[in-house]
């Protein structure tokens, strides 16, 4: 299998970042959906934000710049000068908690607060909270999660069994998420006019040419 282009999402559901290089980890390529929009209910209810219900997450385009994620509000092209700066590993001593409920899989995870929320509620049209996952673990559920038990060896001889449960960060269901080259061409196909399909549009992470 080759890996044609390799796809970062900061903030959940936000358009995507093409990258030359990654780092991969159990949780998936770094940084990855290490950021949430939720739309706050009456009572105070998180209730998840995504592209599929929420379109207007398409108009949202993100970088990765130092220490920061800039994102910035597109609705014509060009949309905002000025950035807003998401640190990429914020303090979270003095942030508030907050219970996410992401496809039945529940975390405690840390709201970033009110520039980052007034930001996002001013431009989404509804009151939106940015949530980060920090220290915060999703179980996996169903039969999703690895179930081979994996061991290695320690450099005393020994073996040190790795049995420490399978977790997410903000991704849906899996930590990686494959497409084809040829699933791609089929939707681009599919739509109207000329430009075919914007692979940042899709919530996954790496595309491979088809075998």
């Amino acid at each position: 299998m080759k890996v044609t282009a390799i796809y970062v999402y900061p903030v959940k559901a936000l358009r995507g970042i093409r990258l030359e290089e990654a780092r991969l980890g159990p949780q998936g390529v770094e940084h990855d959906r290490r950021f949430m929009l939720c739309r706050v209910r009456a009572g105070g209810e998180l209730q998840t934000v995504n592209l599929a219900a929420n379109p207007a997450c398409g108009l949202f385009a993100q970088e990765l710049a130092g220490d920061e994620i800039h994102v910035r509000y597109r609705p014509d092209g060009d949309g905002d000068e000025e950035p807003l700066r998401i640190p990429l590993r914020p303090e979270t001593a003095a942030l508030a908690r907050a219970r996410v409920d992401l496809h039945h899989s529940l975390v405690m995870a840390h709201r970033m607060g009110a520039p980052y929320d007034g930001w996002f509620s001013a431009r989404f049209g509804f009151e939106t909270a940015l949530v980060f996952i920090g220290d915060g673990r999703r179980p996996v559920l169903g039969t999703f999660a690895p179930q081979e038990e994996q061991e290695q060896p320690e450099q005393d001889g020994g073996r040190e069994d790795r049995d420490e449960a399978a977790w997410l960060a903000f991704s849906d269901v899996a930590p990686f998420l494959v497409t084809s080259e040829r699933s791609l061409a089929d939707v681009s196909a599919r739509l109207p006019g000329p430009g075919g399909m914007d692979m940042r549009n899709w919530p996954s992470a790496t595309r491979r040419p088809s075998a």
